[in-house]
């Protein structure tokens, strides 16, 4: 609309046919309502550039040049020729320096055509030296364009790439915040995220959860016998099992030393029980043969369910008091809440 208001401005002092006033303002509304088009179907997602830039920058040179064509004053022609380099400034912002080359060269282009058009068609309107000194300060300008928007496209590429990285690094340093980095499992920091979040459904009227707290038995003898090494290989296993064992809305991490944690959302104490027995048998079914030939490694494990009266801390206790049981009872062997209170009960 700013080129059709100085064609207007043209008009009125006299030097632009009113016709072709007309004819310039259905052409800026039709390109305006074809790109609004395009937008709103989303057909611009057919294309590599969502924002057709070179597109738009070139189609909108159609308009302001049908309208110079018809221009009579040939220094008004020169001094509202500048209007077309106000799609070369916002394409600087927007396309890589192979494109912005193109657009360029494509403006002089069409510069060139209307110049022979009017010396062909219109030669009384036309002043061939005073064309030739604005075609070649035309140039001079585009060039000058090229090269800036050439620049500032290679620092918004530096840009994206940097971006990239941070994001990346970023990316990398939350995961290494919340992951063991002997395991690859969630750390404690991360568990206990996880079981406030779980708290925080259940506050809300959500499905219920359980906690799991696994040990491995005798393990510091494991150490002791064949070093720490053969311990780290250890922890590392039962990590990928207990992970392959579990579905994907479980959380499994290591809670300190040789000890996990499983959470187990929207999963009753008797579920959490009948998943801890199937991991026991999974782990005592191991054979840790690189340390030695038919080494067994088994686990206890005491199981709470949380309780919507007290707070996650006491849940964990509750695990915490039910694998103590497990330990004393023999060890290799899941004990669950239930099981403590029901030891305790008078008979």
């Amino acid at each position: 609309m700013l080129t059709w208001l100085t064609f207007a401005v043209a008009w009125a002092v006299g030097v632009f046919p009113g016709k072709y006033l007309f004819h310039l303002l259905l052409m800026t509304i039709f390109v305006s309502v074809g790109f609004w088009l395009v937008f709103r179907l989303d057909l611009n997602l057919r294309f590599k550039d969502k924002d057709l830039t070179a597109e738009q920058m070139a189609i909108s040179l159609i308009p302001p040049l049908y309208a110079l064509f018809y221009l009579d004053n040939p220094q008004a022609r020169s001094s509202i020729l500048l209007i077309i380099f106000i799609p070369l400034v916002y394409g600087i912002l927007g396309l890589r320096r192979k494109q912005f080359v193109r657009i360029g060269l494509l403006n002089f282009l069409f510069c060139m055509l209307l110049i022979v058009g009017l010396w062909s068609l219109r030669p009384a309107y036309v002043d061939l030296r005073i064309e030739m000194v604005q075609l070649t300060a035309l140039l001079v300008v585009i060039g000058q364009l090229i090269v800036i928007g050439g620049y500032i496209s290679e620092l918004r590429s530096r840009l994206r790439k940097n971006n990239v990285q941070l994001e990346e690094a970023l990316e990398t340093i939350k995961e290494m915040a919340s992951t063991d980095e002997l395991t690859g499992l969630a750390n404690r920091r991360a568990l206990l995220e996880k079981i406030e979040l779980e708290f925080s459904r259940c506050s809300r009227g959500g499905p219920g959860f359980s906690v799991c707290l696994v040990d491995v038995d005798f393990f510091k003898r494991i150490n002791d016998s064949y070093g720490h090494h053969a311990g780290d290989e250890v922890l590392r296993e039962l990590a990928q099992t207990m992970k392959a064992c579990l579905r994907k809305i479980d959380c499994v991490g290591r809670f300190g030393g040789e000890e996990f944690l499983l959470v187990l959302p929207q999963t009753s104490l008797e579920g959490a029980v009948l998943k801890s027995e199937r991991l026991r048998e999974v782990v005592e079914g191991l054979r840790f043969d690189s340390i030695e030939a038919g080494l067994v490694v088994t686990i206890s494990i005491g199981v709470a369910q949380y309780d919507c009266k007290e707070n996650f801390e006491q849940t964990i206790a509750r695990a915490d008091t039910a694998l103590y049981a497990a330990k004393n009872r023999g060890r290799n062997r899941t004990v669950s809440e239930l099981d403590i209170e029901a030891s305790s009960a008078p008979a």
